[in-house]
């Protein structure tokens, strides 16, 4: 019997969310992305990673109406009962409060994984950005409408709505994981802790 060597296991350790659904265990990474910016997270909790825009629904080719705008990825903790918006952006943020706004509705209408979304104590949504992106001063009107929807899909008790959306910017080089000024900076190396 073969034995792994570390390079092998490391490599068991991270997966790359393409399509449908990848389930990571405790220490594991995963690797989100689209054309302009990638995310590598790592689960502190047993948790199941879904594609959500072109994954679990699927609306691409549906011209008008039928096309909603909608999040990248759904992080679910089914132990913690907590789920994690994720939407991945190289340029336009301003948009971006629509979709996460979007996204649980569209999941429950539009993908036979509604139920995902039931019984959650806690529905956090994190706008993730390359580390050159500027993440502009007048979204405050979108941010407190997307705070109060977050919060009213968890049954948790949450003292600052506010905390229930986070900026995350990827960088290339960091020397460590860090939050500042309200804003999760990571990189590969040091990957976004879920």
């Amino acid at each position: 019997m073969r034995k792994n060597s570390g390079r092998d296991n490391k490599k068991n350790k991270e997966q790359i969310v393409q399509s449908g659904r990848v389930d990571l265990k405790v220490g594991y990474r995963c690797t989100l992305k689209d054309e302009k910016t990638k995310l590598v997270i790592q689960a502190r909790q047993k948790m199941r990673v879904f594609k959500v825009d072109d994954g679990i629904v699927k609306d691409a080719g549906i011209p008008g109406k039928n096309q909603v705008r909608k999040c990248d990825y759904l992080c679910k903790m089914d132990d913690l009962k907590r789920g994690h918006l994720i939407e991945l952006k190289g340029q336009v943020i301003k948009e971006t409060s629509h979709q996460l706004q979007n996204t649980p509705k569209i999941i429950k209408e539009k993908s036979n994984q509604g139920a995902l979304l039931d019984g959650l104590l806690r529905m956090e949504a994190y706008i993730v950005t390359p580390h050159r992106q500027k993440i502009p001063d007048n979204i405050d009107i979108a941010k407190v409408r997307l705070c109060r929807l977050l919060d009213s899909y968890g049954t948790e008790k949450v003292e600052n709505i506010f905390d229930l959306l986070k900026f995350v910017k990827v960088h290339t080089k960091l020397s460590k994981s860090e939050e500042k000024d309200g804003v999760i900076h990571c990189s590969t190396k040091y990957p976004l802790q879920l």
